[in-house]
């Protein structure tokens, strides 16, 4: 390993595995109604209902890290909870069998994440490492060719305005000459991408102000799941390992963005045109020829987009992090893999976000025994009731239904969710294998600050959060950066949606023209109090 550990990633290459994949049976993924908001169309006053779809496309191939896919080398032995049986009835020996449950996972992660010695964690991180390096590409793809490593698949919402045809429309489509943007969203580990609708409710809305209305115009937005949440983490539940790099997001999403995305966005002027479940494949050579493509990231999701700056430079016209799981480093010359735990980044296995995850109840005995439970905790308490609906209905998934009948909890009749058991779709042990690289976030941060990427940057910096201020000093001093600090915790797609459309408009405003950027970043200069 080189003394450089933290340089721009080098992402692997998305390949075709040697075995033509098969398709996974999965129900049928019909439209629903995401949100209802104010018509885009300029002079109108009426409401708009936007549409979501849910498409399907095979994974970037390999993964990076080859236990990050089962392959016939390498089957990894995820423990379900589910499989444990109900605790038993005496109070008693249910707490003592719970002990037990817990020091079992414990000890389970501990073998994960390279054992007791810090050697055998710090070969995990160089492993980690060397899969976004250059040189350790031929290796990977030929192991995993070798082993015939299996095929993940993702899963992305497609949500646009259903077409408004009277003629008051037409009129207003016909003088709209805005090029509408089409966002591209990723969540928080741990999440899924539905999470994030009530915020971009409340984003169309506060684009429809004086300021905004005349500049934005949103035609589609497609959100993400990353391969071991929500849907795709239901999906792919039997084909998972269990190691997760932080390289491998952004390889999805690109593959998506040069292979699957349609060449041209839906547009108000014309009724969307639906796509099939299964996307096809198409070579994009310029997927933002007829597109600005603006990113939008939440915490794991904001890391992972950077490395698409670095990775693609010009590919997007804008990113917006918000709390990105970025860490900050005092000593940057200080971090190498060899010198780890000695106070810049603790044992992976005392993690402490992945501990909690590894502590986590992640079984229900019904869809009313998982709300009564989520609304008894103070964690869940803060969050915005849409939120929490979402999450109930696509953060858990039935434990003893085949995926080809239910992905998610939304996929049952309600009166099969009153005596069906649930369990989180994202599973403690990819959360935590998720939050244990974090680290990894801080080479997405050094392509997206030392790379020519021609985009503009922005970020929603949260004072209860990381309260990265640092970083948003960094991104205030690009060119076309600016950052936004606002109150609230970490999680405000989940705690405060609309704060966070507020804040998401700001940055929109600001990077509306290059003068207006210009004069917010002189009125922030002359607001610092001199020392």
């Amino acid at each position: 390993m080189s003394s450089d550990d933290l340089r721009p990633a080098d992402l692997l290459p998305s390949l075709e595995p040697p075995n033509a994949p098969v398709r996974p049976v999965i129900p049928t993924l019909a439209p629903r109604i995401a949100f209802t908001a104010p018509s885009q169309d300029l002079g109108s006053n009426k409401s708009q209902q936007w549409i979501s779809t849910t498409h399907v496309y095979p994974a970037a191939w390999p993964r990076s890290h080859p236990r990050s896919a089962k392959s016939d080398i390498y089957n990894t032995g995820v423990p379900s909870s589910s499989s444990l049986g109900p605790l038993p009835s005496d109070p008693e020996a249910a707490k003592a069998e719970q002990r037990r449950r817990r020091e079992a996972d414990f000890a389970h992660w501990l073998e994960v994440c390279g054992g007791k010695d810090h050697e055998g964690q710090r070969n995990v991180m160089r492993t980690l490492r060397s899969g976004c390096t250059k040189s350790g590409h031929t290796q990977r793809i030929t192991e995993a060719r070798t082993a015939n490593e299996a095929q993940l698949w993702m899963t992305v919402n497609r949500i646009v305005p259903a077409h408004l045809e009277d003629d008051v429309h037409k009129g207003a489509h016909a003088k709209d000459t805005r090029q509408g943007i089409t966002l591209i969203a990723a969540h928080a580990n741990g999440f899924h991408k539905e999470i994030f609708e009530p915020a971009f409710e409340s984003l169309v809305k506060k684009l429809q102000t004086d300021e905004l209305r005349g500049k934005y115009r949103i035609d589609e937005i497609w959100n993400f799941d990353c391969t071991h949440s929500g849907q795709a983490g239901s999906t792919n539940r039997d084909l998972l390992g269990d190691t997760i790099s932080w390289a491998d997001h952004p390889r999805d999403m690109i593959k998506f963005l040069e292979h699957y995305l349609p060449d041209t966005p839906s547009h108000p002027s014309a009724e969307p045109a639906w796509l099939p479940t299964f996307l096809t494949s198409h070579k994009a050579s310029s997927p933002n020829a007829k597109r600005r493509l603006v990113g939008m990231g939440h915490s794991f999701g904001g890391a992972s987009l950077s490395f698409v700056l670095h990775a693609r430079p010009r590919m997007l016209e804008g990113l917006m992090l918000v709390d990105p799981a970025i860490m900050h480093l005092d000593d940057e010359k200080a971090f190498k893999i060899d010198n780890l735990f000695e106070g810049i980044i603790p044992p992976i296995a005392d993690f402490p976000l992945a501990r909690g995850a590894i502590a986590r109840k992640d079984t229900f005995d019904s869809l009313p025994d998982a709300k009564a439970y989520f609304e008894s905790k103070p964690f869940f308490k803060v969050w915005d009731p849409r939120v929490l609906d979402l999450h109930l209905r696509f953060g858990l998934r039935p434990s003893a239904v085949p995926a080809s009948r239910a992905l998610v909890a939304d996929d049952l009749h309600e009166n099969d969710l009153k005596r069906t058991g649930l369990e989180l779709n994202n599973t403690k042990w990819h959360e935590a294998a998720a939050f244990s690289s974090t680290w990894m976030g801080y080479i997405g941060r050094n392509g997206m600050l030392r790379t020519n990427h021609g985009a503009w940057v922005g970020m929603v910096n949260m004072e209860g959060g990381f309260n990265n201020f640092q970083l948003a000093a960094e991104i205030d001093k690009l060119d076309r950066g600016f950052s936004v600090t606002i109150e609230g915790n970490h999680l405000v797609a989940q705690e405060e949606p609309d704060a966070l459309a507020g804040a998401l408009a700001q940055i929109f405003e600001a990077q509306k023209d290059p003068s207006t950027l210009k004069e917010k970043k002189l009125a922030r200069q002359l607001r610092k109090p001199r020392l």
